[in-house]
């Protein structure tokens, strides 16, 4: 399966027919919150195509053609953001006049994982969530999920942050922020957050997400910006502590990492999540440049699609990672090498000892084997000189 960019590499129109996406590959859910079926073309498995149970109105029709069409009006910077880290709508889909459907990218291969359940003693090929990553190390190495550590729970609200920010200067509420709606990988921290079809302009309806309940948003309330605030804090407070109790925000304020206690991050994430007035939380922007502080250049500027990370189900052997960096950029697949290494690296060849504190590689001792020795040539050399004298000797 090609990983794309989200958004920018498109080949769709905005608005088809469903006659032009009825041919159905692999059904990824049925019967979900808002529809009937989530399946992949069959003729490009990197795209979905999500029916809705219900058509929209034409309002709310009109609302997704412009969450379609914003990122063509953003800057480079926030449309790098968008194609890296959100399933950014692409094309609206429609039977006749009624909009029945919507066309997204898949979330890459890298965000899902081979998951260990000890009720059950099976493992099963799962979406990784911020579910998994809300909760202490144990737990997540009882399921066989790699322990993130400090930089790699930063890495992951730092990118959450990024896409919060673009969200909250372009006026998009998106809401649904859950355990289960964002995606997150271990190796590199990259986030992906699905069901973006949903977004509002300035403001949207309220939906039901247990235990991210804004306590000045009642149920049936219209959600706005500053609500999108208030449950991008939960996030980020939650993915730096691993704590999930929305209850005692200061005692999960207080198991943040030990750089940010005492911060102007952690002020600005108590303001955002206990400031009485709504409209007086920070800004997404504000909470995420504070945080870069403490982390400068963990998280550098993405560009262009996921890099070809490999997962089991790519059903691909034979490759192996090279060039990786910590942020994941110069990453590659090359064809034939040894299977990757823990965390996506590459196997490295042991060396052997040839003399005291000196090493050859493979390479060094095969270059070796059809060379002739130097002794051997000098020896040759020689016993060429004795014969020329005993035979030449009588001639003089």
């Amino acid at each position: 399966m090609k990983e794309v960019r989200s958004w920018s590499d498109s080949p769709f129109d905005r608005v088809l027919s469903a006659r032009d996406v009825s041919a159905r590959g692999e059904v990824l859910g049925q019967n979900g919150g808002e529809s009937t079926i989530v399946y992949a073309l069959a003729t490009q498995p990197e795209w979905l195509v999500k029916l809705y149970k219900r058509p929209l109105s034409p309002a709310q029709a009109s609302v997704l053609d412009q969450v379609i069409a914003l990122p063509d009006r953003m800057g480079a910077a926030d449309r790098a953001v968008v194609d890296r880290s959100a399933a950014w709508p692409v094309a609206r889909v429609v039977d006749e006049d009624t909009t029945v459907g919507v066309v997204m990218a898949r979330a890459p291969a890298c965000f899902t994982i081979d998951l260990w359940s000890p009720r059950t003693g099976r493992t099963r090929r799962a979406l990784l969530t911020v579910d998994h990553l809300v909760q202490d190390d144990k737990a997540m190495k009882r399921q066989g999920i790699p322990a993130p550590g400090e930089e790699i729970r930063a890495a992951v609200v730092i990118r959450y942050l990024r896409l919060g920010a673009v969200l909250n200067r372009h006026n998009l509420v998106y809401g649904d922020w859950s355990y289960s709606n964002g995606l997150w990988e271990p190796g590199q921290g990259r986030v992906f957050l699905i069901d973006m079809d949903s977004c509002g302009v300035g403001r949207r309806g309220w939906i039901l997400s247990n235990n991210w309940d804004d306590p000045h948003y009642p149920r049936g309330t219209d959600l706005d910006v500053y609500a999108d605030r208030y449950r991008i804090g939960l996030l980020a407070l939650r993915g730096l502590s691993g704590c999930r109790d929305q209850d005692r925000i200061s005692t999960s304020l207080d198991r943040l990492p030990k750089r940010l206690r005492s911060s102007e991050f952690t002020r600005l994430l108590d303001r955002t999540l206990q400031e009485s007035e709504p409209a007086r939380r920070p800004e997404v922007a504000e909470l995420l440049q504070a945080l870069e502080e403490h982390w400068p250049g963990l998280v550098p500027g993405e560009e262009g699609p996921f890099p070809p990370v490999l997962a089991p189900e790519a059903n691909v052997t034979g490759f192996r990672t090279v060039g990786t960096s910590r942020n994941g950029t110069g990453r590659r697949a090359v064809k034939g090498g040894p299977p990757r290494g823990p965390m996506g690296s590459a196997p490295q060849p042991t060396p052997s000892v040839t003399g005291f504190g000196r090493t050859a590689s493979p390479t060094s001792r095969k270059s070796r084997r059809g060379a002739v020795h130097p002794a051997v040539v000098v020896a040759a050399v020689l016993v060429a000189l004795c014969l020329a004298l005993i035979f030449l000797t009588p001639l003089f």
